[in-house]
């Protein structure tokens, strides 16, 4: 850990999001994303307590224009059928540099921020940590 590097809890750049059912159907999320296009859809799983997924307006645009086989009629499909699992949990006492290991090492499509008793903290995407980073190593550059 770099002398004075930022636990992810102190960053400002958390993403923008949204908790959904999974059960919500993909014109509801075009209407979401149309208010707020920037924001992310998180796929919230309340009966076990889990989050499945995420969808992003990127996400989104490329189902309509491909859809997966599970969701033939994508009009009338769930965003479970569309969404990205590949989500990975830190803790938010982690650092900046053990967040960047995770999305370097894991690949995640977004990641779900834990505080210490476990509870949901916040989100963070992959170019939130990459902009952190950079910015880190730049004024690291000048300090040298």
């Amino acid at each position: 850990m770099a002398e004075g590097e930022p636990l992810l809890k102190d960053l400002f750049v958390q993403d923008e999001y949204r908790v959904v059912r999974p059960d919500l159907i993909m014109p509801k999320a075009a209407a979401i994303f149309a208010e707020t296009p920037g924001d992310v859809l998180l796929v919230y799983d309340k009966e076990n307590d889990n989050f499945l997924g995420c969808l992003y307006l990127h996400d989104f645009h490329k189902a309509y224009a491909d859809p997966p086989k599970s969701a033939k009629k994508i009009h009338l499909a769930p965003i479970s059928a569309v969404m990205k699992t590949a989500l990975e949990t830190i803790e938010w006492t982690a650092n900046v540099t053990q967040g960047w290991a995770l999305v370097t090492t894991k690949h995640p499509h977004g990641i779900i921020l834990r505080d210490e008793k476990d509870r949901f903290a916040g989100f963070l995407s992959n170019e939130d940590l990459m902009t952190i980073k950079n910015q880190l190593d730049e004024d690291a550059e000048e300090n040298e």
